[in-house]
């Protein structure tokens, strides 16, 4: 009699998402272990890499973030060839100029598009107007 009843335990639709909810968790719970055992990774790998550099084993990188905005390699827009071999310093200084004025566009557009530059150049407006009609 109960298992007509949409709401009773026993039915085979809350069975089946009882399951569903179990194998979700079970699921997430492996997904999470393995953030945390690639976390620890990554934990130990920065310690021994300090412990190198403290030791003086290993040569201090400076710390950059450079990587942050590199373009992956798929997509590169950047014009750099590591295998072929530059003929005169003519080639070589045009291959760096081209490099040099594409991180430059990126830089300009990365200010342009940046919410904060909008921000703060809207402000300098302001400021600006108020000072002109004191």
């Amino acid at each position: 009699m109960n298992l007509k009843k949409s709401w009773h335990p026993s039915t085979r639709a809350n069975l089946e998402k009882v399951f569903l909810a179990e194998q979700e968790a079970e699921k997430e719970k492996k997904r999470l272990e393995e953030f945390q055992k690639e976390k620890n990774r990554e934990r130990d790998a920065a310690e021994i890499r300090r412990l190198r550099e403290a030791a003086g084993i290993l040569k201090k990188a400076p710390e950059r973030l450079d990587w942050m905005y590199s373009v992956s390699k798929n997509g590169s827009q950047e014009k750099i060839h590591i295998q072929t071999p530059l003929n005169s310093s003519l080639e070589a200084s045009k291959n760096q100029k081209c490099v040099n004025t594409e991180k430059r566009w990126d830089v300009e557009s990365k200010l342009r598009e940046d919410p904060l530059f909008k921000i703060k150049k809207i402000e300098k407006k302001k400021s600006m107007n108020n000072i002109r009609r004191h």
